[in-house]
């Protein structure tokens, strides 16, 4: 196995984003920024386990942001200090929003994206995300965007739209730039405008990034354009009287894109305080690109609660403060911050939330023990280490349940497995949470092996794309722990002499058959389906426990 090589992508993005925000803000912001406002910082790309605060400050502005959860509705069942489950999250969120109410403060909760794709709960359906969708409804979100995720089969947007879960949120399931393909309208609404409780006025947009291997359902519009059309100009007007633009972007907490928005909201409200919420790219993050707007990404998988509470100006010039934090989802922690206990935090509503996730889990036999891991799996550690998932996924999953006669050299995306396997039982949901894309194996037969080393050089070279990736932990790339593409052999083993059989996930299809064409001369390279479907990119893992890790009895 090889690895690209891609050590620094972190610091480099990091920085170059801090310089052009800097430099592009204009030039009233500049100033606002530079009279008494503290130097702009930002959280490095590193998903830091911080203490959890030890209280929460209601302000003028209080959020509460979820993103990319992938149906992780169920919570850690294997991790320490991360036994919150979606039904704790509600209560928790409900018992802050009565404390908030208390000091006549309102308290609202967003959503950025990427509901479906990451367990059994969403993926052991035929349509993706079918038997969540209901409980997600469940939960009292202020506004929602949609991620990627949601994008990538046909049957996945039409569920959305027509089981009623878009129309649900009355006009704030924010789609700025996702259309409907064939009636060219935006699958949600571009804006909303939120009226407090307790006074606070808030106008909320959403947005996606330029998604490009989006499903023929949908189309994309670059976010640039989105800003010209007319909703941005009524948005703008609806912010004269807002107290704050909240902006719910499915993109990294520092992509440039955020800065285009912002310069935008700059060009016709250069003081109005703007909150992003972002996501993505699966960490915790926070940046402050002036004086009066802040960004804010929080986490994945349901391991973050992200906390943002913010007093807005007090003069013409002044700056707007904000105090983020992250909480673990952990029920003792929850409790505290919410002055709860055992005996008063579950709600009605959480209640009937946990009893629907346990009915689906039992329906889909989620929780049945299909075999024994000898030690934990992690996808994110380098291939020389003995945890590596891709070092099992290569050398002992793919050629027990997949391969055949081939002679096989595997290229794939390190964003395909996603999560740790651990030691003692593994359940069936664990195989999904692992790998639950579902994906064909392709291969492209007798070639060549100098053709075959060329290839796999240029695959390995590949940079992360973030319009098309699927998923975006890039703090394991960017800090060096696994990089964007691997290989099962080393250029080195590959006989130039020799023939060899190519194989890869459908998903990875662009990638590796434009690198085939490139290292044939410009000459097309074909693939196929291999065994005809019968195993793809998530059963492989269930037969492999199934057969190599029996539990001892």
């Amino acid at each position: 196995w090889v690895t690209g090589k891609m050590r620094a992508l972190g610091m480099l993005v990091a920085a170059q984003l801090a310089l052009s925000m800097v430099q592009g803000l204009p030039l009233m912001e500049r100033q606002m920024a530079n009279e008494g406002a503290e130097p702009l910082e930002a959280d490095m790309r590193v998903n830091f386990r911080a203490e959890n605060p030890k209280e929460l400050v209601f302000q003028d502005l209080n959020f509460v942001q979820l993103t990319d959860v992938h149906s992780w509705l169920s919570g850690h069942f294997h991790e320490k200090g991360e036994d919150a489950a979606y039904p704790d999250v509600m209560a928790f969120v409900q018992h802050l929003k009565s404390k908030a109410a208390l000091e006549g403060k309102d308290l609202f909760l967003f959503n950025s994206g990427d509901i479906v794709d990451g367990t059994g709960l969403s993926d052991a359906t035929k349509v993706r995300g079918a038997m969540i969708t209901p409980i997600i409804q469940q939960m009292p979100f202020t506004a929602l965007t949609s991620g990627n995720h949601e994008l990538y089969h046909d049957d996945t947007v039409n569920n959305l739209v027509n089981s009623g879960f878009v129309k649900n949120w009355n006009g704030h399931y924010l789609t700025a730039n996702i259309h409907n393909a064939t009636t060219g309208e935006t699958i949600g609404k571009p804006y909303t405008v939120i009226d407090g409780s307790h006074g606070t006025k808030l106008v909320v947009l959403g947005f996606l990034f330029h998604m490009l291997n989006h499903c023929d359902a949908v189309t994309v519009t670059p976010v640039e354009d989105a800003l010209k059309e007319q909703w941005f100009t009524e948005a703008m007007l609806a912010a004269d009287q807002a107290d704050a633009v909240v902006v719910l972007v499915h993109m990294d907490v520092k992509d440039p894109l955020t800065h285009t928005i912002l310069s935008e909201i700059r060009r016709v409200r250069p003081r109005v305080p703007v909150v992003f919420l972002a996501g993505h790219t699966h960490y915790r993050g926070y940046a402050q690109f002036d004086s009066r707007a802040v960004s804010l990404e929080s986490g994945k998988y349901l391991d973050t609660i992200g906390f943002i509470s913010c007093k807005l100006p007090a003069t013409a010039l002044g700056p707007m403060a904000c105090e983020h934090s992250y909480v673990d989802p952990h029920i003792p922690t929850m409790m505290k911050l919410s002055g709860t206990s055992k005996a008063n935090f579950e709600t009605k509503e959480s209640a009937k939330m946990r009893a629907d996730i346990a009915s689906i889990r039992a329906n889909l036999h989620l929780d049945e023990v299909i075999g024994c891991s000898p030690m934990d799996f992690h996808p994110w550690v380098s291939l020389d280490d003995p945890q590596s998932m891709w070092k099992l996924y290569m050398d002992e999953v793919l050629p027990s349940a997949l391969y055949t006669n081939e002679n096989p050299v595997f290229v794939g995306g390190t964003g395909a497995l996603r999560y740790s396997l651990f030691h003692g039982n593994v359940e069936l949901d664990d195989t999904y949470e692992v790998s639950p894309f579902k994906d064909e194996f392709m291969i492209a037969r007798g070639l060549k092996g100098s053709l075959v080393q060329d290839a796999v050089k240029i695959i390995l070279s590949q940079k992360v794309d973030l319009s098309t990736v699927r998923t975006s932990d890039l703090e394991w790339v960017a800090n060096g722990y696994i990089d964007p593409w691997v290989a099962s052999v080393t250029i080195a083993d590959i006989s130039p002499e020799k023939t060899y059989d190519m194989i890869w996930v459908e998903f990875d299809m662009p990638t590796v058959l434009h690198a085939l064409k490139k290292a044939n001369g410009g000459v097309e390279v074909k693939g196929e389906g291999l065994r005809n479907g019968v195993r793809d990119s998530r059963n492989v893992w269930e037969y492999f426990v199934r057969m190599k890790w029996p539990c001892k009895k």
